[in-house]
């Protein structure tokens, strides 16, 4: 009888989950999903679910592989079955190094929130985080009252937005550019109050915040890291669900440019699941080959 072993991240948000179908000398890619996190219940319901789809039993399965702030919630077993639990750090690091095929580099997970790692072959250790990311591009959306039910739908309408018309720039408050900085930047973050801003206008602002802002503590966290260990430079990768969208990487694109900061992406169809990959990669390599 055939054996899996099924990876399930569960974030703050989303569960994403990939399937392994395991054979003697290597690992077959089956399927993966991601989903809205509901409750334990559900989330486990769905997983079941899409284990059907592949007319997969419980019994088939060798291990659950669990990562993610959910993961918190479960002891060694999942929905019935033996669990292990990787570390959220080792799983990001991981699963960014070999989806950019880097043997170091800095792994940027911008999900929900967004956390900071540094990754080799030998070690993933955390560097810094932020509560930035895509879980306060929704909720900042509902606070300003936009209706919308999926991400997919807030990004429809931020496509036509300009945050020009809702950032104060430094063109606003000087004539020339100020030193290196560009007049076309941003001074203060919704402070040019305009009537005739369009909700794509304010959803545009938002994401200029919020990816702004990640990208300055990537710059420091590099320039830190690099000055506290005497290199030169190091890769920086992005991954995570958030950054999976054309349009969020688009911003970050402007905030490469201003701090000079170049940003390696993962495969877009992968970005989302590089942690539930980390996470695999990690037990297939670090533990269940050491036994």
């Amino acid at each position: 009888m055939s054996k899996y072993l099924v990876s399930v991240d569960i974030g703050g948000s989303n569960i994403k989950s990939i399937i392994m179908k395991m054979e003697e000398d290597r690992a077959i890619f089956i399927d993966s999903i991601l989903f809205k996190s509901i409750d334990k219940e559900t989330n486990e319901e769905n997983i079941i679910k899409f284990l059907d789809k592949h007319d997969i039993t419980l019994n088939q399965i060798e291990k659950f592989i669990l990562v993610g702030s959910g993961s918190s919630y479960y002891e060694d077993n999942f929905i019935g079955i033996n669990a292990v639990k990787i570390d959220e750090f080792d799983a990001i690091g991981m699963g960014g190094s070999i989806l950019a095929k880097k043997d170091e580099a800095i792994i940027v997970n911008i999900g929900t929130g967004t956390t900071i790692v540094y990754s080799n072959i030998n070690e993933n250790k955390y560097l810094i985080g932020t509560g930035l990311g895509g879980g306060c591009f929704s909720g900042m959306a509902k606070r300003f009252g936009i209706k919308f039910d999926t991400m997919a739908e807030l990004f429809d309408i931020l496509k036509n937005g300009d945050y020009h018309n809702v950032d104060l720039l430094i063109g606003d408050i000087s004539k020339n550019n100020i030193s290196t900085l560009s007049k076309d930047l941003t001074a203060a973050n919704f402070a040019a109050y305009d009537k005739d801003a369009s909700i794509g206008d304010n959803l545009s602002a938002m994401l200029n915040l919020i990816t702004q802002n990640i990208g300055l503590i990537i710059k420091l966290a590099k320039e830190n890291y690099c000055l506290s260990h005497n290199k030169d430079d190091i890769d920086i990768v992005l991954t995570g669900n958030f950054v999976s969208n054309q349009l969020v990487r688009k911003y970050f694109s402007e905030i490469e440019s201003f701090t000079k900061q170049k940003y390696n992406y993962v495969d877009s169809k992968y970005s989302a699941l590089a942690t539930a990959i980390g996470a695999y990669e990690y037990y297939l390599i670090k533990m269940r080959e050491a036994k």
